[in-house]
């Protein structure tokens, strides 16, 4: 889950920055600058599909290895059922595309996996 909050004051910005965020659950999370208008990256937002059931540290280490010519990982997430928190085979990524070595294509092989993942992005046409 992606918590967005817009800090007034920079201290309360810092204060933030520097402890774990309690939630209303019991739970923590870390948290991270978010991205302004000035920063000078270009991101985007790419869905990912067909992502195997795997532990966590596979599936982090596979997409990351996959991701890497198409440009900086910010952030990664995968989607859990709302109801029974199993995972769906799907994920997201946002990625810094400024510094890419390749262009972002619908099909992604992951050669730890054998396989290919499926892409999509606003713009990506069909």
């Amino acid at each position: 889950m992606v918590y967005e909050t817009r800090y007034i004051k920079a201290e309360d910005r810092e204060a933030a920055l520097a402890e774990p965020i309690q939630i209303r659950d019991g739970n923590s999370t870390t948290t991270a600058q978010g991205l302004t208008a000035t920063s000078d990256i270009s991101t985007l937002k790419v869905n990912l599909r067909r992502i195997p059931v795997l532990g966590r540290g596979s599936i982090v280490d596979g997409l990351t290895r996959a991701l890497e010519p198409y440009g900086d990982i910010h952030v990664m997430g995968i989607y859990l059922d709302k109801e029974t928190q199993v995972f769906k085979g799907e994920g997201m990524v946002i990625l810094d595309i400024g510094r890419s070595r390749a262009s972002l294509t619908r099909q992604i092989p992951v050669p730890q996996w054998n396989k290919n993942i499926s892409a999509l992005w606003k713009g990506a046409g069909f």
